[in-house]
């Protein structure tokens, strides 16, 4: 299992107490993040970027991305996409962004968000990942 932008990987070691001999590992952009991480799954964490993932084609059974997309500018989120799919096996996938329904959350989020680069409705992120061939799943967080 690969968690892209892992931070310092607290949810991959909640996946290791709930799920024990889980092979887990993560990617995050942070240097800082990955040297500080939480010492029982440090070792499985690489500094990386989602646009060039260092792992072999449909190396996981599960891929998860949490929040990372919506952060890349949209050159680098066509880059990524097609990144998670390659190392992800068959539909095993599962990407999380920020979006909008209408114009109030569009609002919320633009007031909300810190590092957010692409800022999508739910619409053109499902135009994004066909467009990119993605055969996972995917969900959103809305700010009501």
């Amino acid at each position: 299992m690969d968690l892209g932008g892992c931070g310092k990987g607290y949810l991959l070691y909640e996946f290791t107490q709930i799920v024990p001999g889980l092979g887990i590992s993560g990617i995050d952009i942070s240097r800082y993040g990955v040297e500080n991480a939480k010492e029982e799954v440090r070792s499985l964490l690489k500094v990386g970027s989602a646009v060039e993932l260092p792992y072999p084609d449909h190396h996981f059974d599960l891929v998860v991305s949490l929040g990372v997309l919506h952060n890349l500018p949209l050159e680098d989120v066509f880059r990524a996409v097609p990144e998670i799919e390659r190392v992800g096996r068959r539909q095993s996938k599962y990407l999380m962004v920020e979006s909008f329904r209408n114009e109030r959350e569009k609002a919320n989020l633009l007031y909300w968000q810190l590092t957010c680069l692409s800022f999508h409705s739910p619409e053109t992120w499902a135009w994004i990942y066909n467009k990119c061939g993605y055969t996972g799943d995917h969900g959103f967080i809305f700010f009501e």
